[in-house]
């Protein structure tokens, strides 16, 4: 029994090693987005307004306005691309490792628990005989040892 309180506690102390890398993850992906949309901003609106001036002789007013917004759009997919290649630490594969095992070890005990909870209903003296027996042995010897 006692196994199995210890594989429920190395369960649950893995689950939560898992959950905080999963969060982890998500802020380093989620700030790197954010640092993706202040700069993708900043240099739309720094960058564009001299680039958009030296393209109006070329391009006019409408082609440079619609080559600066498709410059700005492959600069934030770019990055933002950056931000999904993040992957999860070494320590999250270490927990899912460790949660797999109590899982496993957690399994076989309840198997074994419910194949010795079966027999005993088959055989209820046969499951309580053997300690029935050194029970009664250590009474005869102690009542020996008395008389």
């Amino acid at each position: 029994m006692s196994r199995i309180v210890r594989n429920v506690s190395t369960l649950i102390r893995a689950e939560r090693l898992m959950a905080r890398g999963h969060l982890d993850l998500l802020r380093r992906q989620t700030g790197l987005m954010l640092i993706a949309g202040i700069a993708a901003g900043f240099a739309a609106a720094a960058v564009n307004v001299g680039i958009f001036f030296l393209l109006v002789p070329s391009l006019g007013f409408v082609g440079s306005a619609f080559a600066l917004a498709g410059a700005n759009l492959l600069i934030a997919v770019g990055v933002y691309a950056m931000a999904q290649t993040a992957k999860p630490g070494d320590e999250l594969k270490v927990a899912e490792e460790l949660r797999d095992v109590a899982l496993a070890d957690l399994e076989a005990e309840v198997v074994a628990l419910t194949d010795g909870l079966r027999s005993a209903r088959n055989d209820p003296l046969g499951t309580l005989a053997p300690g029935l027996a050194s029970t009664v042995v250590a009474a005869l010897l102690k009542a020996r040892k008395k008389g």
